[in-house]
């Protein structure tokens, strides 16, 4: 159980705590150029005692490089470049998260001298919540709905010490849509993500989890402009030193825009930091996403170095041999995909994301029989628990009935499925979209659903 709020330090910041702020305000790239220098040089001073030697003068020679002989009255430089820097700070001081903040370091105006001060303990962390927190998304990253519990137990308990702590929410409301992605019934979860990150939205709304996670909702519910405008202010919040959450590089890569998604989820791979801001998820993760993106781009041969390099790296980890069996039939080869799909270690009561596939993959590679089988059970299971349109979808495109697959297209959004959105990127969907009988009406859903037929091979 976390230790309840405490009041702030009565001593001051130490020198070691303003130095790491320091560090972490340059990293952010939001305090830059003579700005940053200026910063830098009143906040050693008055570290060093020199409080007293922060004027004017001091700070166009020791931090701008100005000449002894420097005439204030002449060149307003350093009023104007400290009024710059205020606005800087204040930028900053929105944009990052504010538990994350160790001290905070003001340029008070009328002064040059800076104060150092603890934040508002109520929006900061103990460090056993700090340490759940990480637990939490260690838990989520494992992609099986044990570990999301796992993972909602260690959020709950942080939310009992910390009941309104929007990031807390933002990340609970990420894990309530993964929920809705593995098998929970998605019309229950996303009623329940919707709800959170609204409320982490309302809390902070300069806080990019939040945004970023209340454009995904947006998105699954098919408000596409504010979907939109959600993960723009979610960019514009986020600082410059940690990678996009894997919601937006998806999101991207459902709207076509695919060397964008590429790009970020490439600068996530080789990222320190993590998806929500703070350490770095399991690098098997991050490589699988960026296989998936390239796989719905039809850059299959860069695919295939990304989860060649992967699997080898991360053998046990079920997504990498999910995502190459698809690439395999994406290359026409669905023998070698039904194959590789036996590598998914992976129980049923695990996740429902691969329960068609078996149906899939033997239906495409000629057999059609244990296809149907497959099939069956599936709608067998269906009598006794929930699942998930999008697996029998995938099943019907295996034993070529098309026409019944876009029926369950439209269940898949009704349902809130979040899988929906990359109606448009999937490249066994092909099967459809390339049959003369439905094709139309396959592309006439998608502009229904407001999205586009993208696939195509492009290595």
């Amino acid at each position: 159980m976390f230790t309840s709020m405490q009041a702030p330090p009565s001593s001051p910041p130490t020198r070691q705590e303003v130095l790491e702020q320091l560090h972490d305000i340059k990293a952010s790239g939001k305090v830059t150029g003579q700005k940053f220098k200026i910063l830098e040089c009143v906040t050693r001073m008055k570290l060093d005692g020199r409080e007293n030697e922060i004027k004017e003068l001091t700070i166009a020679t020791d931090a701008l490089g100005r000449p002894g002989n420097f005439d204030s009255k002449i060149d307003p430089v350093v009023r104007v470049q400290v009024g710059k820097l205020r606005e800087q700070l204040a930028a900053y001081y929105k944009a990052v998260e504010k538990w994350r903040i160790r001290v905070k370091i003001d340029i008070p105006v009328g002064r040059y001298v800076p104060t150092f001060t603890y934040p508002d303990p109520a929006e900061r962390f103990s460090a056993a919540a700090t340490a759940a927190l990480q637990s939490a998304q260690l838990a989520a990253d494992r992609l099986t709905l044990s570990s999301f519990q796992t993972a909602l137990d260690r959020l709950d308990e942080i939310l009992r010490a910390y009941p309104e702590h929007p990031y807390v929410l933002a990340v609970k409301a990420d894990v309530h849509i993964l929920r809705a992605m593995h098998g929970m019934p998605p019309w229950k979860e996303m009623a329940e993500a919707e709800k959170l990150a609204q409320r982490a939205v309302d809390l902070a709304p300069e806080l990019w989890q939040a945004q970023n996670v209340y454009g995904c909702v947006q998105a699954i519910f098919r408000r596409w402009d504010a979907a939109r405008e959600a993960f723009a202010r979610a960019t514009k919040a986020r600082l410059d030193d940690g990678p996009v959450h894997f919601f937006y590089a998806w999101f991207l890569a459902s709207q076509g825009q695919f060397d964008a998604a590429i790009g970020l989820t490439e600068k996530a791979v080789n990222s320190t930091k993590g998806y929500y801001g703070g350490a770095a998820p399991a690098n098997a993760i991050i490589r699988s996403d960026l296989a998936f993106i390239q796989i719905s781009s039809g850059r299959l041969k860069e695919a295939t170095a990304t989860l060649e390099s992967a699997i080898a790296d991360f053998p046990d980890f079920y997504p990498l041999h999910a995502y190459h069996a698809i690439l395999l039939e994406a290359r026409d080869d669905a023998a070698m995909a039904a194959k590789a799909l036996t590598r998914a270690k992976l129980k049923w009561s695990e996740s429902a994301a691969m329960w068609g596939t078996k149906a899939l993959f033997y239906g495409l590679a000629g057999r059609r029989l244990r296809a149907r089988f497959e099939l069956a059970r599936l709608m067998l299971v269906k009598k006794i628990r929930y699942v998930p349109a999008s697996q029998i979808i995938i099943g019907l495109v295996g034993v070529g009935q098309h026409r019944k697959a876009i029926r369950w297209m439209r269940q898949m959004a009704q349902d809130r499925d979040p899988f929906f959105i990359w109606l448009g990127c999937y490249p066994f969907l092909r099967h459809v979209a390339e049959d003369p009988v439905c094709k139309d009406e396959f592309f006439s859903l998608l502009d229904e659903l407001g999205l586009k037929w993208y696939w195509a091979r492009r290595s």
